[in-house]
């Protein structure tokens, strides 16, 4: 059965929610309409900063994770990255293996934020090795 995706995000969410009371960020639609209904109410916000992902099809309801192994100076740390619902394989092996995430400046900063805050934020670069990189849906 077709359905209709919708993610919202952005500086414009803590105003939705407090004045629409919209604290979701994810929406499933049996119809197009309805999720256009959706973007018609929140569209107004648009200028405190607000994106929108629309998919349709046959969705998942799970969360895309990346899993994988960061090697950096012979430490091995596991980190998940967590692209939330309906966000595909493809797109996240891009973002580590060639987009923004690819990059040791960001490579780093994940290290830190959750696996140790002891190694230094590291410029552009490749010093940080991906290994056992995989996909998982929850």
């Amino acid at each position: 059965m077709k359905e209709y995706f919708l993610h919202i995000w952005g500086g414009a969410i803590p105003t939705i929610q407090k004045e629409l009371g919209i604290m979701e960020k994810y929406f499933w639609f049996k119809s197009e309409k309805e999720r256009q209904e959706l973007i018609d109410k929140i569209s107004p916000y648009n200028s405190l900063g607000l994106a929108i992902d629309k998919k349709e099809g046959e969705m998942t309801y799970k969360r895309t994770i990346a899993e994988m192994d960061l090697i950096y100076q012979n430490n091995i740390y596991h980190y998940e990255y967590d692209f939330g619902y309906e966000y595909p394989i493809e797109s996240a092996e891009f973002m580590f293996f060639e987009g923004n995430y690819s990059c040791d400046c960001n490579l780093s900063l994940f290290i830190q934020q959750d696996c140790d805050k002891n190694i230094p934020e590291l410029n552009c670069g490749e010093e940080i090795k991906i290994e056992n990189f995989k996909v998982k849906f929850v």
